[in-house]
């Protein structure tokens, strides 16, 4: 034998390949999701997909980066169990915690928890204030794969009590500092490869790259980032590259709702040093991935009772109702509507509606309770309270700087000037102005303050939970609108 070709041996055999399979922001869609005519995702396809790449890839390794919960009947019939039991059978190793595991508070939480058979990550949250979590969710562990050790980092937004309900109980740490503690404390154990599952969101987990130069893999979610082009998604625009590379370290996320599977091999040296990676692409699970037989079995036991409710029809839409990319949504815009001729007995004036909050689009034709509850998913309660045109200023300033674009009923316009400065706010064309007070509906998470929108949690005077359901207040307007036929209006407006 040569000595290249002895060098050659040398150095394959001192290469580790290691091949991350990866899931985010699942969000329920246990089934396929249809999108302009095809479906895309479920389970049973990902299945399909994770036990091909098993079989084929060297030192393969499935990891879930966060929000599981929410988005589908699937959530308020299951509360996450049908996924629980889903993402067991599809034999995941590791997930992140994610803000909307939270949407029930701690209680919701713990069954889910309890259920899955895998380590559930969360390293700079304190849970020592909530013993039914605190010794069910982990910092960090250790996979074993072929002969080596890798270390996994689990991570949150810090923004979470913002966004969901954690609770009295739990505090949120200094994120830099949980990574280095839990690097640390890996090290101790003679690891040297490391990689974050975070629910952080693209850019985000751009920076924790770029902070922590011990981290080589960050698996992301939260932000629902396509990166690459994939081909045949009906989506412009990815996000960045898969993966995003910053410093030594890759940065992936895998889009959302089972669209794609994420999939990347990376090369270690012994020293633990990537050496480069290959066979880098979210995998698109398209109609073309036939379902696994054992994950649809278990599907379709979860649906039966799903179909029953979610297939009644309450109106229809000839166009549909997208959720466009621009500042203002159709979809948004017959929400905001919605919530406005709900609470018409309270004499408020104008609805607001949190862009974050406007989960799915509705296809063109008959508009089911399931569909509903896929754009509306999070039971929120509707809110009547007082606020003056500086805190509706605010408010809309946050949504177009931050939380993203807040959606209103017809009667209200604002314009967005540079820098996300409101350059006008008009009511029925009459404009408002900052001292005047108006009754105004949002839904209980936006007034509390969530997504950053303090002006609303900090507003004095009349307030009142109505108890009424955002949802029942979308079913009741289509029913008494159908066949609805909303478009773009120029209620929302922005500067070029």
């Amino acid at each position: 034998m040569t000595s290249s070709i002895l060098a050659a041996v040398a150095i394959s055999a001192q290469t580790f390949t290691l091949t991350i399979l990866h899931t985010n922001d699942i969000h329920a869609h246990v089934e396929p999701t249809l999108i302009k005519g095809k479906t895309y995702g479920g389970y049973a396809r990902i299945a399909t997909l994770i036990r091909r790449y098993r079989a084929s890839d060297p030192n393969p390794i499935l990891l879930n980066a966060g929000d599981t919960f929410q988005g589908t009947l699937y959530y308020n019939v299951y509360r996450g169990l049908a996924d629980a039991h889903l993402m067991n059978l599809s034999g995941y190793q590791a997930m992140a915690l994610g803000n909307h595991e939270f949407d029930d508070g701690p209680t919701g939480l713990l069954p889910f928890v309890q259920s899955v058979q895998f380590p559930v990550l969360c390293a700079n949250l304190d849970f020592t204030g909530e013993p039914m979590l605190q010794n069910w969710v982990r910092p960090s562990t250790v996979i074993h794969v072929g002969n080596q050790r890798i270390g996994l980092i689990g991570l949150i937004t810090p923004d979470l009590f913002e966004i969901s309900s954690p609770g009295e109980n739990l505090k949120i740490t200094d994120i830099d500092a949980a990574v280095e503690r839990e690097i640390s404390k890996l090290k101790k154990l003679n690891i040297n490869k490391f990689v974050l599952l975070t629910h952080v969101g693209y850019g985000g987990e751009i920076e924790l790259a770029r902070k922590h130069p011990d981290v080589d893999v960050v698996v992301g979610g939260h932000s629902h980032s396509l990166l690459c082009d994939t081909g045949g998604i009906p989506i412009a625009n990815p996000a960045g590259p898969y993966p995003t590379k910053v410093g030594k370290a890759l940065v992936v996320q895998a889009w959302e709702w089972n669209k794609v599977l994420g999939r990347i091999k990376v090369d270690f040296d012994e020293a633990g040093n990537i050496t480069g990676y290959h066979d880098a692409k979210p995998i698109l699970a398209d109609d073309s991935i036939p379902q696994d037989a054992s994950v649809k079995s278990a599907v379709g036991a979860f649906k039966k009772p799903i179909d029953n409710l979610g297939s009644e029809v309450v109106g229809t839409s000839p166009k549909g109702l997208p959720r466009d990319s621009g500042p203002e949504m159709t979809m948004g815009n017959v929400i905001a509507d919605a919530m406005l001729a709900y609470t018409a007995r309270n004499q408020t004036v104008a609805a607001f509606m949190n862009r974050g909050g406007v989960r799915a689009p509705i296809e063109p034709g008959q508009i089911t309770y399931g569909e509903i509850i896929a754009t509306q998913p999070f039971g929120n309660t509707l809110v009547v309270m007082d606020a003056t045109g500086d805190e509706i200023r605010q408010m809309l300033n946050i949504g177009a700087t931050k939380a993203g674009t807040v959606q209103v009923s017809r009667g209200m316009a604002y314009r967005i000037g540079p820098g996300g400065a409101i350059t006008s706010m008009t009511l029925n064309g009459t404009p408002m102005t900052s001292s005047a007070k108006y009754r105004i509906v949002v839904n209980n998470f936006m007034a509390r303050g969530g997504d950053g929108f303090t002006s609303l949690a900090d507003a004095k005077g009349y307030r009142v939970d109505t108890g009424l359901l955002d949802s029942d207040a979308l079913i009741d307007y289509i029913k008494k609108n159908s066949p609805l036929d909303a478009k773009i209006e120029g209620r929302v407006s922005a500067s070029q």
